[in-house]
């Protein structure tokens, strides 16, 4: 029955890991989704792509937030081992469950030697460990300043390469994909080469002359005209 148990509720863990960690991933570098511009259209592509691969769709893009796969990596972790009952396997559960927390399950399975005493003094160090982390955590955003100008500097930094993607998206439809890709390619290599900007190079292709007008090319090469949808998944994220 106690075997029994366990696996049900192994199964259990496993269909919640399911819905909490298994989520889709769509949102390119800075997970702004920005490829397909500043509606909702990245949005949809990405539930449609999470429904076709039977993923949930998260609330943002989740790629820096990598708790998930430490919950899966803890999950895996617990349960393999607990049939094992060598004396190598049994001093690798004291030394697991005394680092870490998420591994207690492993030290109450077999606790004729004693391991599971070690939660006592396992679980008030993890909560004052977490305590710490939280001071540390308030007293660092206390002193966050957000310095609008210094952004925007930083943005402009790269004189345009930043956003070679958004370039290749807008003349894709002329050039092609494949195309524009080379094109802007070139054009970066020897923005950097020459220390000039994106946007002076691609000033002077002869074969984007008829393809875009002046205005279009530096429209495309501004940094604060491809945010995508940060502001909808911000406002999207407040309203939960």
């Amino acid at each position: 029955m106690m075997y029994s148990s366990i696996y049900s509720s192994g199964a259990i863990y496993i269909e919640e890991i399911e819905q909490r960690c298994l989520l889709v991933q769509f949102g390119g570098a800075a997970g702004t989704i920005a490829v397909f511009g500043a509606d909702d259209t990245g949005l949809r592509v990405r539930k449609q792509l999470a429904a076709e691969l039977g993923l949930k769709n998260p609330d943002i893009t989740w790629h820096v937030a990598r708790d998930n796969i430490v919950e899966i990596l803890n999950f895996l972790a617990l349960s393999t081992m607990p049939r094992k009952r060598n004396p190598i396997s049994s001093e690798v559960v004291w030394l697991r469950a005394n680092a870490s927390l998420g591994l207690d399950r492993m030290v109450i399975f077999e606790r004729a030697s004693g391991p599971w005493y070690l939660e006592w003094v396992a679980i008030p160090d993890v909560f004052v460990t977490a305590v710490g982390a939280l001071h540390q955590t308030n007293f660092a955003l206390g002193g966050l300043v957000v310095k609008v100008d210094s952004m925007k500097r930083n943005l402009y930094s790269t004189k345009g390469l930043i956003v070679g993607d958004a370039v290749i998206m807008g003349l894709a439809p002329h050039l092609g994909r494949q195309g524009a890709h080379d094109l802007v390619y070139e054009a970066c290599k020897s923005a950097l080469d020459r220390n000039r900007s994106l946007l002076e190079v691609l000033e002077e292709i002869p074969s984007l002359a008829g393809v875009a007008t002046l205005e279009e090319l530096a429209a495309v090469c501004d940094p604060l005209k491809y945010m995508g949808l940060k502001k909808i998944k911000t406002c999207i994220k407040l309203s939960i």
